[in-house]
């Protein structure tokens, strides 16, 4: 049996830099959204309209 360890993302320092904890969640969240809309379009091979 494997055991699967987990990575904690930590925020770069640039990042850090210009923008709070709380900004850096509220910007995550759109972000993944994104990625998961690009994900699911990109399994049922929608087009991406222009």
């Amino acid at each position: 049996m494997q055991i699967r360890t987990i990575e904690v993302w930590r925020p770069a320092p640039q990042l850090k830099a210009h923008f709070t904890e709380p900004q850096i969640v509220e910007l995550t969240w759109p972000t993944a959204l994104c990625g998961a809309f690009n994900r699911c379009n990109g399994i049922v091979q929608v087009d991406v309209e222009t």
